[in-house]
């Protein structure tokens, strides 16, 4: 299980990769809750993975799936 502080750096530098994207705080407090059942390993695995293959930032749905098949 990730931690809170974790997931803020980890989204921080997610949103630092699209920096074409508007990311808002009240997006980062809406992908909290989303994400932090996840391991931080395997999101730091989904969040390498989608910096390369999205054009734009990737949706907790995305990232979600993209662990669940990194898993």
């Amino acid at each position: 299980m990730a931690s809170e502080i974790y997931l803020l750096k980890a989204l921080g530098i997610l949103a630092a990769r699209f920096p074409h994207n508007k990311i808002t705080p009240e997006t980062i407090r809406a992908y909290l809750p989303a994400l932090i059942d996840l391991d931080e390993s395997l999101l730091d695995s989904a969040i390498a993975e989608c910096s390369a293959t999205c054009e734009f930032f990737p949706t907790i749905k995305s990232l979600r799936d993209t662990a669940a098949r990194l898993a």
